[in-house]
């Protein structure tokens, strides 16, 4: 069994799969036999598959069900002890990353690690996130809007299918119901390095009106907030969504 299984949907990106798959290949010093690859693919026409010479890799063609019900697809057919979701046009922000991960997960006693994301606007342009505490956003119930990504977050296996996997009545923010989930499984190991590049214009992002109200659904259907802490949560929702829209409004008149 692997140490690390790396599961990577796509769908009719030819593009951003080869930016993913090499991205994965030219990580160094990986023993074959620690990681292997699991591509979920639910293009109208399979997607080739190119740059893996080395690690294990395995194709699936799945009906197109949504990114959810592919990630559930990647994370039934993963062996790996840990599962990581590196999905098509994610990269990892440098070549020693995956071998830091390994090592890491060897020894970990946790159900889940993660670490930070290099996120990119549209046009290459580093957003600057700001410095965080995990403990104190998990007493804010993460109603502020700052948790770990998916792409910075690796999960045991075995703990994702007790879970129930991705819950696909969610259209935008299943992985962030599953990172809240794991919050009460089991306290995280913190990883004080970044792990990946993501460049917003996913789903989420898109439609992110959606993705306020799903965030308040999860937080509320997960936790069950009730008397102050129902208070706060409704606080900090609001304090995220005025942020969200007065961010909206100034980019699209500066674009």
């Amino acid at each position: 069994m692997s140490i690390l299984t790396i599961v990577t949907v796509v769908k009719d990106d030819q593009a951003g799969l080869d930016r993913t798959l090499t991205s994965i290949a030219t990580q160094e010093g990986v023993d074959p036999g620690e990681v292997d690859v699991v591509v979920i693919d639910g293009s109208s026409l399979p997607m080739e598959i190119a740059g893996l010479s080395v690690l294990p890799i395995t194709v699936h063609h799945e009906p197109p069900r949504g990114i959810y019900a592919a990630m559930n697809a990647g994370l039934n057919q993963a062996p790996g002890t840990y599962v990581y979701f590196l999905n098509a046009g994610d990269t990892f922000i440098e070549s020693t990353v995956l071998q830091r991960l390994v090592d890491e997960l060897r020894s970990s006693p946790s159900q889940w690690v993660y670490g930070t994301v290099d996120f990119r606007d549209s046009h290459g342009k580093h957003l600057r996130e700001p410095p965080w505490s995990y403990d104190e956003e998990r007493h804010r119930l993460f109603a502020r809007g700052v948790f770990p990504p998916h792409q910075g977050t690796l999960a045991r296996v075995d703990a994702l299918r007790k879970l129930g996997g991705f819950d696909e009545s969610y259209g935008v923010a299943a992985d962030y119901k599953m990172m809240l989930e794991l919050s009460l499984v089991d306290t995280p190991g913190i990883l004080p390095w970044p792990i990946a590049t993501f460049t917003q214009g996913g789903t989420s992002t898109i439609r992110w009106r959606a993705a306020l109200r799903e965030f308040h659904r999860a937080r509320v259907e997960v936790f069950h907030p009730q008397g102050q802490a129902r208070l706060i949560e409704w606080i900090d929702t609001a304090r995220h969504s005025v942020r969200t829209i007065t961010h909206r409004l100034i980019g699209s008149i500066r674009g």
